[in-house]
């Protein structure tokens, strides 16, 4: 699991926002990561104040890539033994099932999309 980059949330019983930036790998050890960074700068809920709710959006670094759609539909359909052959087998059955449609993935490679998102 990768460490990600989060932004935590509260509004304590006056309706006041707190928010704090740390790096976690999970939801959970984000919350308890800026919860006691939230402590550490002086934030104290009262006595009788329980945190019930915190809210954590969570950053990763964008992932780009571009495919060549009828490579793939080859490599898709070649016989082939190596390891990959699970992967190709789900990704042939994804095809076949009708979801996308082996004749409207040959449409697709013949319209020429797919291959900038930006189109």
């Amino acid at each position: 699991m990768s460490i990600s980059r989060c932004i935590v949330r509260l509004k304590d019983c006056h309706n006041t926002e707190h928010s704090v930036e740390v790096y976690a790998e999970s939801l959970y050890e984000a919350v308890l990561r800026g919860l006691n960074s939230l402590a550490d700068v002086g934030w104290e809920s009262t006595a009788n104040e329980t945190v019930k709710r915190v809210e954590v959006e969570i950053h990763q670094e964008p992932t780009r890539h571009i495919v060549d759609v009828p490579k793939l539909l080859k490599w898709i359909r070649e016989d082939s033994k190596y390891r990959f052959h699970g992967v190709r087998q789900h990704l042939a059955d994804f095809i076949d099932s009708g979801s996308t449609g082996q004749r409207q993935s040959r449409n697709f490679e013949r319209s020429g999309k797919g291959r900038d998102c930006r189109r």
